[in-house]
């Protein structure tokens, strides 16, 4: 007994040799091509528009973009992973510029780290402050290095730590070592 597939199904033979000749036919769906829309972010990856692709271009080298969108999770045709090579050829396709060294300092920004370094606390802390909004500064999406004016922090640097108690008992003091 032969079915037919049902509309919209394709139709692939498979054939089995075992002790004779068996044909056996197998019925799988009819899939739209895996192809990203850049401007919908179709097939289940995170919106990403040009003009995110252009702020990510202005911020790193290509290589590191094709990591970061990996990561994220960007997908791109027929579940090709990104390259150097193909975050090139879409820059070059839709004319973004390329990266340059010394972009950050013309335009007066500085990474996290930098940032850090300036206002004398570590890493962690600079981002806490990102994130309290004592620092401002922007991130194109998640895993992007933070953008910070150096303009921003004219008024944090040199900062001393507060002298706020470190635990909600206001009667515990602190140590002062000679």
């Amino acid at each position: 007994m032969k079915r037919m597939p049902e509309s919209g199904h394709r139709s692939h033979a498979l054939v089995w040799l075992y002790v004779g000749f068996v044909l056996l036919f197998v019925y799988l769906p009819l899939l739209p091509p895996l192809v990203f829309s850049v401007a919908t972010g179709e097939a289940g990856a995170p919106a990403f528009t040009l003009s995110r692709y252009a702020e990510l271009a202005r911020l790193m080298p290509d290589r590191q973009i094709a990591r970061l969108l990996n990561r994220v999770g960007v997908a791109i045709g027929y579940g090709n992973a990104w390259t150097q090579e193909r975050v090139c050829g879409f820059r070059n396709h839709h004319e973004i510029a390329g990266y340059r060294n010394g972009e950050w300092a013309e335009r007066g920004e500085i990474t996290l780290e930098a940032a850090a370094k300036m206002v004398g606390v570590c890493n962690r802390t600079a981002l806490r402050m990102l994130r309290r909004g004592e620092i401002k500064g922007r991130q194109v999406c998640r895993g992007a290095p933070w953008a910070i004016r150096t303009a921003d922090l004219v008024g944090l640097t040199g900062r001393k730590r507060s002298d706020r108690p470190l635990t909600p008992n206001r009667d515990q003091r602190a140590f002062d070592f000679q």
